[in-house]
C-alpha cells in the first residue's frame, strides 16, 4: 500500500461511523471526481466510480471484521448496493443479533425454501388474476403488506423492527409449500406462482442475501 489508499479509506470508513455521519457516499465519490475532472484531469468517470466504490467495500467489510462481525453477515448486507455506511452498520448489528437469536430459523428456513425454487427470468410481477388456492392468495397479500411495512422500517434504518416483520411470514409460505404445488402443469398458473416466490425473495433481499448467512459459523 505505498499510497496508503487501504489505509486512508479505512480511516474514511471509521471516521464517519463512528461519528454516526449520514451521508451519500455516491455523491461524495461524485463530487471528488467532478473535482479532478475540473483540474484538468483526464480518467473513464464510470470506471473509475466502479473501482472506488469496490474498494469502498473492502475496507468496510475488513472494517467490520475488525468490529469482530462475522463474515456470512457482511457477505449477506454488503450484496446490496452501498449508500449510507450508517445503514450498512444499522443492517450488520440487526442481522447479527437476530443471527443469534432462536428466531434464526423463522427467518431463514422460509427464506431459502423460496429462493431455492425461484427461478429468475420469471421476474416479480404477479397476476393476482390467476392467483387460484386460498393459500397462494392470502401468501400474496401479506407478502404486500410485509413490503410496505418493511419499506416504512428502511426508511426509519429500523432493521430490528423489520426483520420481525420477515419472520412472520414463515407461516403462510409453509402453508403455501404445503397445500400449493409451485410446477403446476399449467404454464400460466406456474409461472406466477414462481413470480410470486421471486417477489418474496426481492422482499427480504431489500435487506440481506439471507442464503450466505451461515448459522454457528465463526468469524473469518
Amino acid at each position: 500500500d505505498p499510497y496508503s489508499l487501504r489505509r486512508q479509506m479505512y480511516g474514511i470508513v471509521e471516521i464517519i461511523i463512528r461519528n454516526n455521519i449520514l451521508l451519500s457516499l455516491s455523491s461524495l465519490v461524485d463530487i471528488s471526481l467532478n473535482i479532478l475532472n475540473q483540474n484538468g484531469i483526464k480518467f473513464d468517470f464510470n470506471k473509475t466510480k466502479t473501482e472506488i466504490d469496490n474498494f469502498l467495500i473492502q475496507r468496510m467489510r475488513q472494517y467490520f471484521l475488525a468490529k469482530e462481525k462475522d463474515y456470512d453477515v457482511l457477505d449477506a448486507v454488503l450484496i446490496n448496493k452501498v449508500e449510507n455506511l450508517i445503514d450498512v452498520k444499522e443492517k450488520i448489528e440487526a442481522v447479527s443479533a437476530l443471527k443469534n437469536s432462536e428466531q434464526i430459523e423463522d427467518l431463514l428456513t422460509p427464506f431459502n425454501r423460496c429462493k431455492n425454487l425461484s427461478k429468475p427470468e420469471a421476474g416479480i410481477e404477479v397476476d393476482e388474476n390467476i392467483l387460484v388456492e386460498t393459500e397462494e392468495k392470502d401468501l400474496y397479500s401479506k407478502a404486500l403488506k410485509t413490503e410496505k411495512l418493511l419499506d416504512d422500517f428502511i426508511d426509519k434504518m429500523d432493521y430490528e423492527s423489520g426483520l420481525k416483520v420477515l419472520v412472520e411470514l414463515r407461516p403462510p409460505i409453509d402453508l403455501f409449500f404445503d397445500k400449493v404445488l409451485v410446477m403446476a402443469e399449467d404454464e400460466k398458473i406456474r409461472s406466477n406462482r414462481l413470480a410470486l416466490l421471486n417477489k418474496i425473495v426481492s422482499i427480504y433481499q431489500k435487506v440481506a442475501d439471507f442464503s450466505k448467512i451461515v448459522v454457528g459459523s465463526p468469524r473469518l
